[in-house]
């Protein structure tokens, strides 16, 4: 079993750098770490990563639609171990926030069907939040 630094980079209780060992986990911060990059914001994966800016600066009634699918392609096109269960997408344009709740699964282990989610919070600058684990 492998042991990754999570994400965020954190320090944890004793000092060290804050690692799990749990492949749930790392697959949920890896899907916020790709929910919260913009693309370009990556010199060497300039795709990497899902438009939040577009919706958060230019509104419309398809924003949600927009965004859903975007985190689909961008999960189906960087991290192959996952499986969207669901996305869901929301905007608050007085706080400049977006929302997207990503449930999924692991599709690398045989068996384990459970979904987990992570809602992921990009507000206008690029600051990212997560909620649920």
């Amino acid at each position: 079993m492998s042991v990754v630094v999570t994400i965020p980079f954190a320090i944890d209780p004793t000092g060290a750098v804050a690692s799990t060992d749990d492949l749930q986990r790392q697959l949920l911060d890896r899907i916020q770490a790709l929910v919260g990059t913009q693309p370009g914001e990556r010199v060497m994966r300039a795709t990497y990563g899902v438009d939040t800016a577009s919706v958060l600066f230019n509104p419309d009634q398809m924003a949600s639609v927009r965004l859903q699918l975007a985190v689909k392609d961008a999960v189906a096109a960087y991290e192959p171990s996952a499986r969207i269960t669901s996305v869901s997408a929301s905007t608050n344009d007085s706080l400049g926030l977006v929302s997207l709740q990503v449930q999924v699964a692991r599709n690398d282990v045989p068996g384990l069907e459970s979904a987990n989610s992570r809602v992921v919070n990009v507000a206008v600058g690029g600051t990212v939040s997560s909620l649920g684990v």
